[in-house]
């Protein structure tokens, strides 16, 4: 026969014939397109990838670190290259950021050892990339049933790490298969997986059996939920800053949303204790409470928030308020409330509250400002303290997982508050012009803050971990996406 008549070793009819595989595949995208289609993010995420020693695993363990993973925990049947991996990976990314764990897929023992070790060096697993090495399979390999296969194996066994019905944190499973296996090429040359190995049967059947699953379990799921979500209502709220400004504005907004009880922080020098008279007398003598606290003092910051948990047993939300804008001259006394002192009422409220302490989780949300994402010519001492807790919030919000605590912002235009009332030109730089300040200080549409305290509840009511919500010039609050590194737009330098 006629080489030229042959496409890798198939006659043109032959080839045609096999060329209906793009019909497959149309269903096979519309089968996906039916299914759900989780995101999830590398960054700060733990993986484990078997056969991850070389080839397509080790690029995939690879990508995950560059993509900012955590860790990667290379599972593999052969040590040595395992070990060389993941010194590679340690070598580029640092120590820690790799581990080698055995893992033999015909052994189901050896199987389940290397994923408790996975789990015991991560801790917590989120992804699992399957890329077996089907070569090493014994080439007289019998064939096996496809829900008794390696594959539905290590399915089935990454689902019991994986699952929230295990008590897992979800995540995504991934098997590394092949166009091949769509074309059902005859076995030689190609691997083994083309036909005694069939990854995408088995993945598709099992994907449709978990979706089954969760159908089934959607009302349940919901249900849980909404016992769960948090509300205002009969909440105990601890508000820094909450005798005045925007503070004061929540503390009101939550008693008007039937909050058990509310905490405010503020200096002992202010008119706190007026304040919280006339609440008292407005909701209930006992609904409000004053803590006097100086949030960049550590010692009465600790004072307080063990007062608050002494009293009342603990606490739900977290409102950081306390913030100011200071003198040209004292900008450093503007980072040390602004970013120290919100950084100190945070951590302290995450180790009183938080699951990893044996705390019930809750809600913190810190307030930032627009100027935490846009340049601030006129005060760009105070955009940096906002851009300071943007990158705080967001970095802590990927521990959700281990504290239960969500953390979110607020973020808002120009809002009617004592520290913006009194904004001059003497909290500019030195080369800020009077009247470049008094421009700024005209161009801004003032809202009230009642605008930011009901998009607070809106947040804590319906917002998700990490949410970011902006509030400005009168209009209904809005969420924001932030740019991950990925979402840059780059250019040659």
């Amino acid at each position: 026969m006629d080489v030229s008549n042959r496409i890798f070793g198939y006659t043109n009819s032959e080839y045609l014939e096999k060329s209906m595989v793009h019909f497959q595949l149309k269903f096979l995208w519309n089968f996906s397109a039916n299914l759900p289609q989780p995101i999830l993010e590398p960054s700060c995420k733990n993986a484990i990838v078997i056969g991850g020693s070389e080839g397509f695993g080790f690029a995939a363990a690879d990508h995950l670190l560059c993509k900012g993973a955590r860790a990667v925990a290379i599972a593999d049947d052969d040590p040595v290259q395992g070990q060389i991996a993941v010194k590679k990976l340690c070598d580029s990314y640092g120590k820690n950021s790799a581990y080698y764990v055995p893992y033999d897929l015909r052994s189901d023992c050896i199987v389940e050892i290397g994923l408790k070790e996975a789990l015991c060096k991560l801790s917590v697993i989120h992804i699992i990339f399957n890329d077996l090495d089907k070569e090493r399979l014994p080439e007289k390999d019998p064939v096996v049933k496809k829900d008794k296969s390696t594959t539905a194996r290590m399915i089935r066994a990454s689902l019991s790490l994986l699952g929230r019905n295990h008590g897992g944190p979800g995540g995504i499973i991934v098997s590394c298969a092949s166009i091949f296996g769509f074309m059902g090429w005859p076995e030689n040359p190609f691997p083994v997986y083309c036909n005694k190995e069939p990854v995408i049967e088995v993945t598709q059947d099992l994907a449709l059996q978990e979706r089954y699953n969760r159908v089934e379990s959607k009302k349940e799921e919901e249900e849980t939920l909404e016992s769960l979500r948090m509300t205002v209502k009969n909440s105990i709220a601890v508000i820094t800053g909450g005798a005045s400004g925007i503070g004061l504005s929540c503390a009101e907004q939550f008693l008007l949303e039937d909050a058990k009880f509310i905490a405010i922080l503020d200096l002992p020098s202010t008119n706190a204790e007026d304040v919280v008279a006339k609440l008292k007398n407005q909701f209930g003598q006992d609904r409000v409470g004053f803590f006097p606290c100086d949030v960049t003092k550590d010692d009465q910051v600790n004072s307080s928030f063990d007062k608050i948990v002494e009293s009342l047993g603990s606490f739900d939300i977290l409102i950081n308020s306390a913030g100011i804008l200071s003198r040209k001259d004292k900008w450093d006394v503007m980072v040390n409330v602004n970013v120290t002192g919100l950084t100190r009422t945070t951590i302290k409220a995450i180790d009183l509250i938080g699951k990893h302490n044996g705390g019930k989780g809750g809600t913190i949300v810190n307030i930032a400002s627009i100027a935490g994402f846009v340049p601030v010519p006129v005060l760009p001492c105070y955009a940096a303290t906002k851009h300071a807790v943007v990158g705080f919030t967001k970095s802590l919000s990927y521990h959700y997982e281990k504290t239960g605590v969500r953390m979110m912002m607020v973020c808002p235009g120009s809002t009617i508050t004592p520290m913006s009332i009194n904004l001059d030109q003497d909290m500019g730089l030195s080369f800020v012009s009077e009247d470049e300040v008094i421009d700024f200080k005209n161009q801004q549409i003032k809202q009230p803050p009642e605008y930011v305290s009901k998009a607070m509840v809106q947040l804590i009511e319906k917002g998700e971990n990490g949410a970011v919500c902006m509030v400005y010039d009168c209009e209904p609050p809005y969420l924001l996406k932030v740019p991950t590194f990925y979402d840059l737009v780059k250019s040659p330098l």
